[in-house]
């Protein structure tokens, strides 16, 4: 199993100007909110891939609002489209909501620090039937801390997800950021899950990038590799393409 030391070292040797900057299109998220009355939208294209199964979201509806200056409402579902050697199948996914409180500002305080707490239910039975997901529920129990240390911004997330029918999980992520100009930065992450008992640990190295075209349209894009992952043989690959509306 990975320590946090060797995934904060190896990420963070990726960039030179590092900015911690969570969310899409990463996994690990930040304690960063749309905005009082804002609204942020990912319209996304996603591709979880192994030699044998190929999962795609296409496309992934992600919707959050701002309501106040520190809290954010998020809804996300996705059209998956699942292709085995044997069959194709496609359909609704499941559904996540959350609610995003940041309580700390670092501006004031030092630090932000946020809670995310996210619920994952079914879109509709017809995908359990189609094998596209279990009759189970999820909640997910984040924390996200960002601080800014001279040149360098660590942004991290640590937390528990609660599962139905299933052992709980442990989730941890460190993302950070390259801004080369005003519009276009480059990001990495390591973010990884385990089991409450540190078994069956996986670990996802990502790398992308965030090209602002214009004040309200941002392109998002990132791609992936799970480098462990007990219980497989084959490799797994991730892939997120995304259009970004702001207003």
């Amino acid at each position: 199993m990975f320590k946090l030391p060797i995934i904060i070292a190896l990420v963070a040797s990726t960039c030179v100007r590092l900015l911690a900057q969570g969310g899409p299109p990463l996994k690990t998220d930040d304690p960063g909110t749309p905005g009082s009355g804002h609204w942020e939208i990912n319209l996304a294209v996603t591709a979880d891939l192994t030699h044998r199964e190929k999962l795609f979201q296409l496309p992934l509806l992600d919707i959050n609002y701002g309501q106040g200056a520190r809290m954010q409402i998020k809804y996300e579902v996705p059209w998956e489209v699942m292709r085995t050697p044997e069959r194709k199948v496609s359909g609704a996914g499941d559904s996540i909501v959350g609610v995003k409180w940041r309580f700390l500002d670092e501006d004031r305080r030092g630090a932000a620090l946020s809670m995310y707490p996210q619920f994952q239910f079914l879109s509709t039975p017809a995908a359990v039937r189609r094998g596209l997901a279990e009759r189970n529920w999820e909640l997910l129990l984040p924390m996200e801390f960002e601080k800014s240390l001279s040149f360098i911004s660590v942004n991290g997330e640590i937390g528990y997800n609660i599962r139905q029918r299933d052992k709980d999980q442990l989730i941890y992520g460190l993302a950070v950021g390259s801004e080369l100009t005003r519009s276009f930065e480059l990001v990495s992450e390591a973010h990884g899950t385990c089991l409450r008992d540190s078994h069956e640990n996986q670990i996802l190295f990502n790398v992308g990038a965030r090209w602002k075209l214009s004040r309200r349209l941002t392109l998002l894009m990132a791609g992936g590799r799970v480098v462990v992952h007990p219980g497989q043989t084959e490799s797994k690959n991730l892939a997120y393409f995304a259009t970004q509306f702001n207003f």
